[in-house]
């Protein structure tokens, strides 16, 4: 199993997990709201873990996911969509991107902020390779 296959199982044991203590509590907006806050945060938790070798880049990475799409996972569609989102973030920062994974143009635009920021504390075959996929996609 690779390493973003791996992640992606996990999250999804996380999201299993999420769904199951869920079930049985009455829905109401404010319940939905707070189980996909707390859905995000550990989500959020598990990139950063995943990401911890790459210093800040992780963790800022997971905190604009978490501010963008947490609303998302109130739907099994979002959920999927977000978790999709989190493996191709992985895959671009592990040196793993494929030709199939994309995100949309702005979150290209604020994952080009993000590693311009932390540029100087990245190992440069790391920064290479992030902004050799920006270039690429032409999304410099």
């Amino acid at each position: 199993m690779h390493d973003i296959d791996k992640f992606a199982s996990d999250a999804a044991k996380i999201v299993s997990r999420s769904q199951a203590s869920a079930a049985g509590r009455p829905e109401s907006s404010t319940g939905e709201s707070t189980a996909a806050q707390k859905l995000a945060a550990e989500l959020s938790r598990h990139f950063e873990i995943w990401t911890r070798d790459y210093g800040n880049l992780g963790s800022m990475i997971a905190q604009y996911w978490k501010d963008r799409y947490t609303a998302m996972l109130a739907t099994e569609a979002g959920r999927t969509a977000a978790l999709a989102w989190l493996e191709a973030a992985l895959a671009l920062i592990s040196g793993n991107f494929t030709a199939d994974m994309d995100f949309p143009d702005d979150d290209w635009a604020e994952l080009r902020e993000i590693v311009s920021s932390e540029a100087e504390e990245l190992d440069l075959e790391l920064l290479t390779t992030i902004l050799g996929v920006i270039v690429e996609r032409g999304k410099a």
